[in-house]
């Protein structure tokens, strides 16, 4: 019988298999089981969501910053102008 050499198959496994599922070795004391299913899909989400709060605070400050220093900037521009216009009011 002559056997085509795609089908001959070794006993020995092509990759080592992990022992994580495996039952005879424990999981750690701080290690927690990885989530799955809808679980991991909620806890991806929460962690979406969280991200995007923090930017938009992060967000949210920087526009107050900026508006503050362009404010800050209009009425220096003003307390100048203003001035400039006393000094031409008090020449004429």
């Amino acid at each position: 019988m002559e056997y085509h050499c795609r089908v001959l198959r070794s006993c020995a496994p092509l990759w080592p298999t992990t022992s994580r599922g495996s039952k005879d070795v424990p999981m750690s004391e701080g290690e927690k089981p990885a989530l799955r299913g809808e679980a991991a899909w909620l806890a991806a989400r929460e962690q979406i969501a969280k991200k995007n709060a923090e930017t938009r605070k992060a967000g949210k400050l920087e526009r107050e910053h900026n508006d503050q220093v362009k404010a800050d900037g209009r009425r220096q521009a003003e307390v100048r102008r203003a001035g400039e216009l006393a000094k031409s009011s008090k020449r004429a």
